[in-house]
């Protein structure tokens, strides 16, 4: 019972076996082989990656932003020409509420023409308690001197020996350049065991200024005791400055820049493994106008929204698709080099006869 039933199942078989002596293996077959084993293997991998890749689909909705949602813009505008205290920040919205002079929010920093920093921001800073050192240095630092003595022959020569020359200018008979004394010893020694005098980088020294007068007058010493960094030999310019504005007007000459961002869309990005990464985004185009600031001395800028919403979602793909591309990436070029063999096993057989009717 049991052959006849497996000779019923061998009938079924569709991919029935020639026996090897019945088989013939050709160059020409050899070759078609590889370059097949090659095309399957370049497919299979596209695939692959085809499948592993991303895709997205692009849906325009009505805005599904929550009501009451703010939006936060932020602005950096630079203005060189116009002083920090004529730059005021006034809001309005399409309903006609208006806020005037919003000082909150607003941080004002003094820049030159060349849009570099000139000053220190004007803004509401939260002071923190002074840090102290845990000792102080001692009274084994009253009568040392470890930082070096300068005199007005030496000075030039000494501060352009170094990158950097820390020097203390100082009166013996201060009571405040007493109490500095110590400290600056021994900070003159920490920094000179740490950078020594072959570095070359930075040194610390003192002056004192009853017996270098001319050189405490030179580099305007007017309060003891007074600490001045050279840089490669130079101290920089000294010089008294006003405190205020040099211009008590807005410039005539003033261009003011209105820009209107226009049709500002919300973006939504939505993954399709992980929908906390979800996040929003927006687009918009920007145009630009340039008024006279005698007619127009102030910036607008204007946004408006759209209530169209672009939501951006993962497509998924299926196992099924990918395993149906494979077998017929498998099949089809197994199928076409199969044809393919035959042709040129054909051509190869005629070409073999006509070779033999001329001989005989």
């Amino acid at each position: 019972m049991a052959p006849r039933t497996l000779a019923r199942l061998k009938s079924v078989d569709f991919y029935r076996k020639l026996p090897t002596d019945l088989t013939e293996a050709t160059l020409s077959g050899a070759a078609i082989s590889i370059a097949t084993t090659f095309i399957i293997l370049f497919l299979l991998g596209a695939e692959l990656s085809s499948y592993m890749s991303t895709q997205t689909r692009t849906d325009m909705v009505v805005d599904r932003s929550a009501h009451g949602e703010l939006l936060r813009v932020n602005f950096n505008i630079s203005f060189p020409q116009l002083s920090c205290e004529f730059a005021t920040l006034d809001v309005s919205d399409a309903m006609g509420l208006k806020r005037l002079n919003l000082t909150k929010t607003v941080r004002k920093q003094p820049i030159t023409e060349e849009m570099q920093r000139a000053g220190q921001a004007v803004e509401d800073k939260k002071h923190h308690d002074p840090k102290y050192d845990e000792e102080h240095p001692g009274f084994q630092y009253e009568d040392v001197n470890i930082s070096v003595p300068l005199t007005n022959d030496m000075f030039d020569q000494t501060a352009a020996q170094y990158d950097i020359l820390v020097v203390n200018f100082f009166a013996p008979w201060c009571p405040w350049c007493q109490r500095l004394g110590p400290t600056w010893e021994a900070t003159t020694e920490e920094i000179h065991n740490r950078y020594p005098e072959s570095d070359g980088r930075i040194r610390l020294a003192k002056v004192d200024c009853t017996a270098e007068v001319d050189l405490c007058r030179k580099h305007y010493i007017t309060a003891f005791p007074s600490i001045r960094i050279f840089r490669h030999g130079s101290g920089g310019g000294v010089r008294a400055a006003p405190r205020g504005p040099r211009r008590r007007r807005v410039p005539q000459l003033l261009h003011g820049s209105q820009r209107p961002d226009s049709h500002v869309v919300l973006t939504t990005i939505e993954p399709r493994r992980r929908p906390e990464l979800q996040f929003d985004a927006y687009e918009y185009t920007v145009q630009s106008h340039k008024y006279n600031a005698e007619d127009h001395a102030s910036a607008k800028f204007t946004y408006k929204m759209s209530p169209i919403q672009i939501v951006v979602t993962e497509q998924p793909k299926q196992l099924y698709k990918f395993l149906t591309a494979i077998c017929a990436v498998i099949g089809g070029v197994f199928t076409v080099a199969g044809i393919l063999d035959g042709m040129v096993h054909q051509v190869n057989k005629i070409a073999k006869k006509v070779d033999l009717g001329k001989q005989g």
